[in-house]
């Protein structure tokens, strides 16, 4: 049996694919989470200060 291939394009709505990339980047963090590679909040804030000058 031969194996068959193409290529597919498809438009997506904008506000569409930015969910879906944004529920991608929420996946992460909370695999991260899981994972135990968290950062203690007050430490996390005070590095944003520092790095912006805030």
């Amino acid at each position: 049996m031969a194996t068959k291939s193409a290529n597919l394009y498809a438009r997506i709505e904008p506000d569409v694919k930015e969910k879906a990339e944004f529920h991608e980047e929420l996946e992460k963090g909370y695999a991260d989470m899981q994972a135990g590679r968290t950062k203690n909040a007050k430490k996390a804030f005070a590095d944003i200060r520092k790095d912006y000058g805030l």
